[in-house]
C-alpha cells in the first residue's frame, strides 16, 4: 500500500472512533445523557439511599445505559443519579 492509502485508512479510522469518543467524553464531562460514565456514587433523589457500585439490572434500559432501582422506594434512577419520570421508564 502506497501512503495515500494509509492515510485514507488512517483517517476513516479516527473519524470512526471519533463518532463513539466525541459523546462519551461529552457526556461525562456534563455528567448526563446517556453515554457517559460515571465513577461516583449515587443516593436516590427520593428517600437519599445509597445505590450499590454493582447494580443488578431490572430492564433493558438499566442494563444498555445504566442506572439503578432503589430498594426502599422503588424510585427508577439513571447513572447520574437523577429520577426517571414513570413516562421515560420504556424509551
Amino acid at each position: 500500500m502506497d501512503l495515500v492509502n494509509l492515510l485514507l485508512i488512517l483517517l476513516i479510522t479516527l473519524g470512526v472512533c471519533g463518532l463513539f469518543l466525541f459523546p462519551l467524553l461529552r457526556d461525562t464531562a456534563r455528567g448526563k445523557g446517556r453515554w457517559g460514565i460515571n465513577l461516583k456514587s449515587v443516593n436516590c433523589p427520593r428517600c437519599g439511599e445509597s445505590v450499590p457500585q454493582i447494580r443488578t439490572p431490572t430492564s433493558i434500559r438499566q442494563a444498555a445505559w445504566g442506572g439503578w432501582t432503589c430498594v426502599r422506594c422503588g424510585c427508577e434512577i439513571d447513572k447520574w443519579g437523577a429520577e426517571i419520570p414513570q413516562g421515560k421508564l420504556n424509551t
